[in-house]
């Protein structure tokens, strides 16, 4: 399995030339790290000038720039809400024009419950819009895992067996598609979806029932990781690339 070719791809440059013309602030925890270094080396390779700052630093008076913090506890996404409100209040002065917050993977799992979750999201969002009307909010999909890999994988589908990450998965394909489903006329990235589909197009998915329900839920693709959650160099230039492109088009 081969990442996807960057070089030459005149829509990625389009897409980081949007986001580098932006005022952006990020909150997220360790997989948005490994998004942003991806960010970064795509810029690089790419010739775009993308401003990528630690939200504690001093913002640039003028131009664009994509301002993140790690913001709240792993397990603990009220935090994450709290501590994402509090850096917007942090950084009024910095003219931003967007925001986005990305949940962990670990905060929602299959006993999560996902309506009161949801319900808590959409509350902290009112109060970040009351408190900063005008700022455009970015919503973003929950993020993947995956278990077994390989030929192990390969023979669990075909014997008709769970991995040990489907219930979690599961749980995360079902908030995210109630997530997008709330918030459908708003700009959003899916995460998931960019984390899911290989170099060649071939998404990573199952089938499991849900109260009686069969569906196709989806995980993270084995080759983008290497300890089953965060993105290996490979993961997060395919990642990296997809996540620029739909962010650029929810800033556009």
């Amino acid at each position: 399995m081969e990442p996807e070719a960057h070089s030459g791809d005149l829509a990625l440059v389009d897409a980081l030339r949007v986001i580098a013309r932006r005022r952006v602030f990020f909150g997220h925890r360790s997989v948005g790290e490994d998004l942003l270094l991806g960010l970064g080396e795509l810029a690089s390779e790419s010739g775009v000038e993308l401003r990528i700052l630690d939200a504690s630093s001093t913002p640039p008076a003028s131009g664009g720039v994509l301002l993140h913090a790690r913001v709240g506890t792993n397990r603990d996404p009220r935090s994450k809400f709290a501590a994402f409100g509090d850096a917007l209040l942090a950084l009024r002065g910095a003219a931003l024009d967007s925001a986005l917050l990305k949940l962990c993977y670990v905060d929602v799992e299959a006993a999560t419950d996902r309506s009161a979750l949801l319900d808590a999201y959409g509350a902290a969002l009112r109060g970040w819009r009351a408190a900063h009307p005008g700022l455009r909010f970015v919503h973003v999909t929950v993020p993947l895992t995956c278990g077994a890999r390989g030929w192990r994988l390969m023979l669990k589908r075909r014997l008709g067996r769970s991995d040990w990450t489907d219930a979690d998965n599961t749980a995360r394909a079902l908030f995210n598609d109630e997530l997008l489903s709330t918030f459908a006329a708003d700009p959003t990235v899916d995460l998931a979806a960019a984390e899911s589909v290989d170099g060649r197009g071939r998404a990573a998915e199952f089938r499991v029932r849900d109260g009686g329900i069969a569906l196709r839920a989806r995980s993270l693709v084995p080759a983008f990781s290497d300890d089953g959650g965060h993105l290996n160099a490979k993961g997060r230039q395919v990642v990296a690339a997809r996540f620029a492109r739909a962010l650029a088009a929810a800033l556009a």
